[in-house]
């Protein structure tokens, strides 16, 4: 019992390690990097947007210990949205350490530029001459899709694109009247059949001016997906 005590302490101290991707209250500025509890992440930050979780591989393009580039929680920072302006912050006694970032606009830029027109996919049929597949094209297919080719492309800023498959969504069209003809468009995270559909990103980055727009529109691009030559 008490070996149980221990791993589950030592588990919970380890936490996850986090990039904030606004300011939060009682932990610290927008783009600090630090080590938060799993769950906190898992439940509250990570879906409302709030921190991205920082891999390994980003970690070490720091060039720097891991100790050196997380910095503690400030039980005394107040986010800029609660009322209270942010101020430099010294954590620990030093700097806090931050990752560059790219802003919304070059986001969309990169994304609009080097992602090709269409994304091709394949698939198996469940029928020889049916359109429905086995499995599914999901958001997640996508978001795996962008990042190796923002990662081929060798451009720095690329690198740092931040997209997730929550931000990625199919746009299906569905006819709402037989006699009219009338369309309605509606989002799913998941297509399951052969054809062709469009594809919405949703466009995150950094503010780095008053001139820079808060929020930037969405970069559409095509998903076809082809049958398997089986």
């Amino acid at each position: 019992m008490q070996t149980r005590g221990k791993k589950t302490k030592r588990r919970r101290e380890q936490g996850v390690v986090v990039r904030l991707l606004e300011d939060v209250t009682q932990y610290g500025r927008r783009e600090t990097i630090l080590r938060v509890e799993r769950g906190r992440m898992r439940n509250f930050w990570y879906p409302n947007g709030m921190a991205e979780y920082m891999t390994s591989a980003r970690l070490a393009t720091l060039g720097v210990p891991v100790d050196e580039v997380v910095s503690k929680p400030d039980p005394w920072f107040v986010a800029v949205q609660d009322g209270v302006p942010a101020e430099d912050e010294v954590v620990a006694g030093r700097q806090t350490m931050t990752l560059r970032s790219v802003s919304a606009s070059r986001t969309a830029q990169l994304l609009e530029t080097l992602l090709p027109s269409t994304l091709v996919f394949y698939r198996k049929p469940i029928l020889a001459d049916g359109a429905a597949i086995f499995g599914s094209v999901s958001a997640e297919d996508v978001v795996t899709a962008l990042r190796e080719v923002l990662q081929a492309s060798g451009d720095e800023d690329a690198l740092l694109v931040r997209v997730e498959p929550r931000d990625v969504k199919f746009i299906v069209t569905e006819a709402t009247s037989l006699l009219d003809g009338d369309e309605q468009s509606s989002t799913v995270d998941r297509i399951k059949a052969l054809g062709r559909w469009e594809v919405e990103i949703v466009v995150h980055g950094s503010q780095n001016s008053n001139s820079e727009p808060r929020s930037v529109e969405p970069v559409r691009k095509a998903v076809e997906v082809i049958a398997t030559q089986e």
